[in-house]
């Protein structure tokens, strides 16, 4: 029996194993075997040739090209399949439209990482906007070198002021809970109202892994992004509390039972700027409408970030971000903190990250915010 090469419905299912070999022999075939009425073989080969579109419609042969080896009497042709199903990394993006198949892997060309010239923002102007419960994904992220947001992470640092050894442990979410705007899976848009919440502690690694202290938050931000442009205003309370154990070691070593309880209950409010895919620049802060114990009014954000929208799979991309604060209670004292890193996407853009931590400034446990801290150390995260 002659075997000929031929589209299949049952073969084409997984992978195709030699597909570009078996392009080139159907081609070579064509030219060796006289195309005559009379020649089955010739005429399934043409067949077949036509359908890889070359060379007769100087297509190219390799785009696609899902054929398989079977010998039969008859034929039957399935539809082509593209590659865009099953990229690298192993993820199927059958689920995503089209022009959120775009980011299926980095571009790592340099031009692509100049703000601005990097791939578009996958926007959907023809989707309506519907009334959603629970839905899934934030339109307003978490700055990601912002050690003061409702995430889960941890990074292992060495303080240079005292100097001592921590882990800094956050245990946190943000859920969604109402939006008007539409269904993206990669970059939704429109008004959304989420409740966040977080225990950001700190343990030493020097003294038997004692709690060191604890801030608590709790937020209730509404968020709305388009195009471009995102924004946040919500109410805020975080407070500060010192560890047991330090508190019995201050007491032993001193005679006085000492603690800070600094509360703010705040106005908070940001707005971001994506020129791409893969930046974004952000200002924002709060005002406290009570506070007690040093804490202040106005606190001030600004940073930028590079974290590439990037589809599920193996492979990620590099993140970079930087962050900078001012606090009136710390006299507007520069507080920076920088993260470089690589990390990995979810289908609703959840992000896990992983890199390199760095900070210098006003201490980020509140019952020390009066102290300076230079900090340098690893860390994971992973952002709703």
């Amino acid at each position: 029996m002659l075997y000929t090469l031929v589209y299949t419905e049952n073969n084409i299912q997984g992978e195709i194993m030699f597909p570009r070999l078996l392009s080139v022999v159907t081609f070579v075939l064509s030219g060796i075997i006289p195309l005559s009425s009379g020649n089955g073989l010739a005429q399934e080969i043409e067949i077949c040739s036509e359908q890889l579109g070359f060379p007769w419609n100087d297509s190219d042969p390799f785009v696609c090209p899902p054929v398989c080896m079977r010998g039969q009497d008859g034929m039957d042709f399935a539809k082509p399949v593209s590659y865009a199903e099953t990229p690298p990394g192993g993820s199927d993006l059958s689920i995503f439209t089209p022009e959120e198949q775009r980011f299926a892997q980095w571009d790592c060309r340099f031009m692509s990482q100049i703000p601005g010239m990097g791939p578009e923002l996958p926007t959907d102007e023809s989707t309506p906007w519907s009334w959603q419960w629970m839905p899934s994904g934030v339109l307003y992220k978490a700055y990601l070198a912002s050690n003061r947001e409702a995430r889960l992470g941890i990074h292992l640092v060495h303080e240079d002021a005292r100097p001592h050894n921590f882990w800094d442990p956050i245990l946190g979410g943000k859920i969604p809970l109402l939006r008007f705007g539409n269904q993206s899976k990669v970059y939704p848009e429109g008004f959304q109202l989420d409740v966040e919440g977080a225990a950001l502690a700190r343990l030493t690694l020097d003294h038997e892994r004692e709690m060191y202290s604890a801030d608590y938050r709790f937020a209730l931000p509404l968020t709305y992004r388009k195009n471009h442009w995102e924004w946040k205003i919500g109410y805020y309370h975080i407070s500060s509390h010192m560890g047991d154990e330090q508190m019995l070691r201050f007491y032993h070593n001193t005679g006085i039972l000492w603690r800070r309880n600094y509360v703010r209950d705040c106005i908070l409010f940001g707005v971001g700027y994506r020129p791409d895919a893969n930046w974004r620049f952000y200002f924002g802060g709060d005002y406290a409408f009570y506070t007690q114990d040093g804490a202040m009014p106005w606190q001030l954000e600004l940073g930028a970030e590079y974290a590439p929208i990037i589809l599920p799979g193996y492979h990620g991309a590099p993140f970079a971000a930087v962050h900078l604060k001012w606090s009136e209670e710390n006299d507007w004292t520069t507080y920076v903190a920088f993260e470089v890193g690589w990390q990995w996407r979810t289908v609703y853009q959840h992000i896990f990250r992983t890199g390199l931590y760095l900070m210098h400034g006003p201490a980020d446990q509140y019952q020390f915010y009066d102290l300076v801290e230079k900090q340098i150390g690893w860390g994971m995260w992973f952002d709703f």
